[in-house]
């Protein structure tokens, strides 16, 4: 035998009133034109080297996979044991070598997104 919701809660169920709403005033939309006009022309350059060091960054990516497919590759039924030893020298090379690529453009587009951000948060918090 079902129970009704009444008497699980005690309560009676009753239709929904508007008093209890909340009057909001919605935001009106704001464009990214708008809100990035406020950045002066320091922040400007800040975020074009930014964004040029996100694409450093993100293109670095398929190259690490690309180096791990050459170390298998290394690794042939008809290599010798100096062939193996100087291919996992040369690509252990060059894996640090984009690692310390990848790891500076992420930085450095990191700090610049996160400056120009803080400094425009600041700018609309004393304009509004």
């Amino acid at each position: 035998m079902e129970k009704s919701e009444q008497e699980l809660t005690g309560l009676e169920k009753s239709p929904p009133s508007d008093d209890h709403k909340i009057a909001f005033d919605s935001p009106l939309p704001v464009s990214l034109s708008r809100i990035y006009g406020v950045v002066d022309s320091r922040e400007k350059l800040i975020l074009s080297v930014s964004i040029v060091f996100a694409f450093i960054s993100g293109a670095v990516t398929p190259g690490f996979i690309l180096l791990m497919g050459e170390t298998i590759n290394s690794f042939g039924p008809e290599a010798s044991n100096d062939e193996i030893m100087d291919d996992v020298a040369r690509l252990t090379i060059i894996t640090t070598i984009l690692a310390v690529v990848s790891f500076t453009s992420g930085f450095i587009f990191v700090c610049g997104f996160s400056t120009v951000a803080e400094s425009l948060a600041a700018k609309l918090r004393k304009m509004f």
